[in-house]
């Protein structure tokens, strides 16, 4: 080996070494430049990336000890006048023997006049910046060189210890950050736990989701029928207050309404979230379960944030930190409902020895037996149809009770006898008016809950521990009216009227008889005739006899319908005249008409 061989072999050993001293990115880049100029003859040196997306190339990192601290050079070029371009589409380096008069790259030409350099060569480095643009190497000389095969094979090389060094020193730099995430994320994991162990409020742990996740998410509580909604998801685009007023009020039914959809869907759904500011935003939906129950969910911002099995992890723990959150008020609540409901069971079987001992359990627990209450007996829509009704009802009631609670206040919500039963203080509602109007109200805001409308009945209030057995009971009654008449909505005792009550209460298969014995010979005769005579019966009945007015509401001539009385007495020996067949024969027309209604 000669001396020229050792003396290269050498300096690519000190150039290596000087080069892998850094210990960081930005540091490696500085002294790879350095390196190329003190083990070569070349005065200057830098390394460029081309940023296609900004269409530019820009100077990462510069070695020139002729620079006037005071000069401004340039520190990026237009790409479509830059050489990069051609050397990085070709992967080979490029030679220009004299910048100074290289009129095809104007921009470097005018920096190479401005500095005093002249030849110029470009090599590929074949790895990427941190953004993940493709890097150059370029060496320049105030001189004009005479790059020959050797030269440019030493400069080859030099270009692939440096590319080595880079995709180390970035490698080194993301996992760097990749630990510091880590245990940054496991710092506010455990602090997050700690706020969701204690009674912190909900935007204090929201606030402490987006720490850990780094991103806005909303928090939605199906058992509250709310939306929360954290950090706005662009910030200066929309404010503080105009985000907090768009999701907790105009777009919080909607939200509500996608998150129970999600219960039923098969795949991870999205929630699409409608802003006239920034378009549609696509929530990720992470449905909440307690005690296998729905009891909310997290929405996830995740447009333009990659997934990692860190971000997962720390997902995870955001939804697990919720999960204890809600649990801890679903305990709460069972705990309070459980005692309650022995209370009620006590007080509705009329089964206490001390009147005076249980109204003081009552008030402990913010009932006043000793003031007039009313009961309200509450019925999700189709109940008797699905399998579990129990099940059903507990799946629903926390939600229930909290809705119950918005327009009631001190109000109880309790599950009994497959019901929700509600207790409410008399003197929220001075009159059996404004009872009512309550009850509306809070019939739109279980509909939501059950995606139908439910029923709700109420009684008489409750002055003595006596009444609450018998209240109890007429709920239960017009409960049972209201299904055997497919009747839905806010309902009392007036809704159904007497035939209704007496349909109840009879004997079906001796109404149906009844009913057979009076109708059937005249149904079966407009059935073989193609007649209306039954209609017209009907109709002449429920006008008191009257003709004319009869008439008028089936728009016949009066004469016709003279005609078809008659013909009514004739065949079905039927006399108007007698009042208690007339009676016999309307009551089972109504009893007809009701038992239709609640097989239909």
């Amino acid at each position: 080996m000669n001396q020229a061989t050792t003396n290269l072999l050498n300096n690519i050993a000190e150039l290596a070494k000087l080069i892998n001293s850094g210990t960081s990115y930005e540091e490696a880049l500085n002294r790879i430049v350095y390196a190329v100029c003190r083990h070569t003859s070349w005065s200057m040196s830098s390394v460029l990336s081309m940023d296609s997306k900004q269409s530019k190339v820009f100077a990462r990192a510069r070695f020139d000890p002729y620079i006037d601290t005071e000069d401004k050079i340039p520190n990026e070029w237009p790409l479509v006048s830059s050489p990069t371009t051609e050397v990085i589409k070709n992967n080979k380096p490029l030679v220009i023997s004299n910048m100074q008069e290289c009129a095809q790259y104007p921009a470097h030409q005018s920096d190479a006049i401005r500095r005093n350099y002249f030849s110029v060569v470009i090599l590929p480095l074949n790895t990427e910046d941190q953004h993940g643009n493709p890097m150059v190497l370029t060496v320049l000389s105030r001189q004009i060189i005479n790059v020959d095969e050797d030269e440019l094979s030493y400069l080859t090389t030099i270009g692939n210890l440096a590319a080595i060094t880079v995709k180390r020193m970035i490698y080194l730099q993301r996992e760097t950050a990749r630990t510091e995430r880590l245990q940054s994320s496991i710092t506010h994991s455990a602090a997050l736990m700690d706020l969701a162990l204690t009674d912190s409020s909900i935007p204090h742990i929201l606030e402490a989701v987006e720490k850990l996740l780094q991103h806005p998410v909303i928090l939605v509580d199906l058992t509250q029928q709310t939306v929360i909604p954290g950090s706005p998801p662009a910030q200066g685009i929309i404010g503080d207050n105009q985000w907090q007023h768009l999701v907790s009020n105009q777009h919080a039914r909607s939200v509500l309404q996608q998150v129970q959809a999600a219960e039923q869907a098969t795949n991870p759904a999205l929630l699409a979230l409608e802003l006239s500011t920034s378009g549609t935003l696509k929530y990720q939906i992470e449905l909440l379960r307690v005690d296998d129950n729905v009891v909310g969910a997290l929405l996830l911002l995740r447009q333009g944030i990659q997934e990692t099995p860190i971000l997962n992890l720390m997902t995870e723990q955001s939804e697990f930190a919720l999960r204890v959150l809600m649990m801890r008020s679903f305990i709460h609540f069972k705990s309070e409902t459980g005692s309650l409901n022995d209370l009620f069971q006590q007080l509705i079987s009329r089964n206490w020895r001390n009147p005076e001992e249980l109204i003081a359990r009552a008030q402990h627990k913010g009932i006043r037996l000793d003031q007039s209450n009313y009961l309200l007996a509450i019925a999700p829509p189709e109940l008797g149809n699905r399998t579990s009704p129990e099940d059903f009802l507990s799946s629903k009631h926390q939600q229930v009770a909290s809705q119950v609670n918005s327009v009631f206040e001190a109000s109880v919500c309790l599950i009994f006898e497959d019901l929700y039963l509600v207790s409410i203080p008399a003197s929220q509602c001075s009159t059996r008016d404004k009872l009512n109007l309550r009850m509306l109200n809070l019939e739109k805001k279980l509909q939501w809950i059950f995606s139908q409308q439910p029923t709700l009945v109420s009684c008489q209030s409750c002055h003595q521990l006596d009444d609450y057995s018998n209240a109890w009971s007429e709920c239960k009654r017009l409960i049972q009216l209201s299904q055997q008449f497919n009747r839905t909505g806010v309902l009392n005792e007036d809704s159904f009227g007497a035939y209704a009550i007496l349909f109840a209460a009879t004997n079906q298969s001796v109404v149906s008889n009844f009913i057979n014995q009076s109708l059937e010979q005249i149904d079966q005769y407009d059935r073989k005739h193609k007649n209306k005579l039954l209609d017209t019966l009907s109709a002449f009945l429920h006008s008191n006899c009257r003709y004319q007015a009869c008439a008028d509401t089936l728009e016949i001539h009066v004469t016709t319908l003279r005609y078809r009385i008659e013909r009514i007495e004739e065949l079905f020996d039927i006399n108007f005249e007698d009042a208690d067949q007339r009676f016999g024969l309307e009551l089972a027309l109504r009893l007809r008409h009701m038992a239709g209604s609640g097989t239909n």
